[in-house]
């Protein structure tokens, strides 16, 4: 999975406004149709991309962040809240799946929760199965920065 981190976010993390560890953070679906855009700022950006079947909702995580000297930087571990993969079971047919999206959940307002990071998946096809997030769990992750 490419992920890309929004630039909103890096400003926020710079600036002490955003938790990786301590902040509630959620993933939510969009369908393939939806790309990545470095200036997208909060959820209502991207909201009109998001899976809209019955039964999808959007999940809580549990997210550790490590530093790396192989990597010069630190990663970060997504999982769900029980430290397990994130599943959404017996998805209906009728969506293409294209990213994961984590952000910081703020309030129940859309415009109020600020968009982290982009998580590109393999375009997945909704068949009234389980789809699980497998995200890696050890270093680099898949979710880093980097020293330049």
């Amino acid at each position: 999975m490419a992920s890309h981190w929004y630039t909103n976010a890096l400003e926020l993390l710079l600036l002490g406004d955003l938790h990786m560890d301590t902040d509630d953070l959620r993933i939510m679906i969009v369908t393939s149709t939806e790309t990545f855009a470095e200036a997208d700022v909060d959820v209502a950006d991207v909201v009109a991309n998001e899976s809209g079947l019955s039964g999808y909702a959007r999940q809580q995580t549990n997210v550790t962040v490590a530093q790396d000297d192989s990597i010069d930087g630190a990663w970060v571990k997504i999982q769900n809240t029980l430290d397990a993969d994130i599943t959404f079971t017996a998805m209906p047919a009728g969506e293409i799946w294209g990213a994961a999206i984590l952000y910081h959940h703020v309030s129940g307002t859309d415009a109020d929760c600020p968009l982290i990071a982009f998580l590109d998946i393999a375009d997945t096809t909704t068949n009234g199965s389980d789809i699980t997030l497998d995200f890696a769990t050890s270093s680099p992750g898949n979710l880093k920065l980097v020293r330049a």
